[in-house]
C-alpha cells in the first residue's frame, strides 16, 4: 500500500455508459477525488464500513465501487433535486435531447440509460405531465408511440447542465487528461465483457 498526498477512487458509475450522460472522454465513469488527503489506500473504505480488514484485494476493490457509486449517485441526485427533477428524468431529458427533435421509443430509451428505471413508462408520463416530454406517434407505424423533448424541457435542460458540468469540474480537475484517459481504459475492463456490439 503506497500512501499519497492525493487519493483517488475511480468507480464506473452504476458500470454503463456514463461517457453520455456525464461527458468523460470513452467511457463512462466518475472520479472520486479526495483531495490533499494523506491515507494509507483502504483506510477510508475500513472507516467507512468500521471494518479492520477485507478478504481480498477483490473485495475491497468491489466495495469501494458500490460505496462510491452509491455517494455520488446521491450527489448527482442532491444537484437534480434543486430542478425539481430526478436523476433518472435528468437522464431521459439528456437521452431524447441528443435525438431532438425526433424522438425515442420507450425500448430505446431504457437501453441508453446508465441506469434504467423500474418503471421508465411511468418516468415518462411524469416527464409529460411536468411539460417537459410529449408523446406521438410513429410516421411509418402508428401503433409505435414515441417520446420526444419539448421546448420546456430543453430549457430545463440548459439550466442543470452547468450544475452537472460543475460536478463533473470538481470531482476531476485533480486530474490531468492523460490520467482521465488511462483510467478510463483501466476500468473499461470492468464491463467491457458484458459490451455488445
Amino acid at each position: 500500500m503506497v500512501e499519497n498526498s492525493n487519493m483517488y477512487i475511480l468507480i464506473p458509475y452504476r458500470i454503463f455508459a456514463l461517457n453520455y450522460f456525464l461527458g468523460f472522454p470513452s467511457s463512462g465513469y466518475i472520479l472520486a477525488i479526495v483531495n490533499k488527503v494523506k491515507c494509507v489506500m483502504g483506510e477510508i473504505l475500513k472507516k467507512r464500513l468500521k471494518q479492520e480488514k477485507f478478504s481480498s484485494i477483490e473485495q475491497e476493490t468491489l466495495l469501494n465501487l458500490f460505496i462510491a457509486s452509491n455517494y455520488l449517485h446521491l450527489k448527482l441526485e442532491e444537484v437534480c433535486s434543486e430542478f425539481n427533477i430526478t436523476l433518472a428524468q435528468f437522464n431521459v431529458l439528456r437521452i431524447l435531447n441528443g435525438v431532438h427533435p425526433e424522438g425515442h421509443p420507450r425500448g430505446e430509451i431504457i437501453r441508453r440509460m446508465v441506469e434504467p428505471a423500474p418503471d421508465v413508462t411511468r418516468l415518462i408520463d411524469r416527464l409529460i405531465k411536468g411539460g417537459l416530454v410529449e408523446r406521438y406517434s410513429s410516421k411509418d407505424d402508428r401503433r409505435l408511440s414515441l417520446a420526444r423533448i419539448t421546448k420546456k424541457g430543453i430549457n430545463l435542460l440548459n439550466k442543470v447542465n452547468p450544475e452537472v458540468d460543475k460536478f463533473i469540474f470538481d470531482y476531476s480537475s485533480s486530474l490531468t487528461k492523460s490520467e482521465k484517459e488511462n483510467l478510463s481504459r483501466i476500468c473499461e475492463k470492468l464491463y467491457a465483457v458484458e459490451v455488445k456490439n
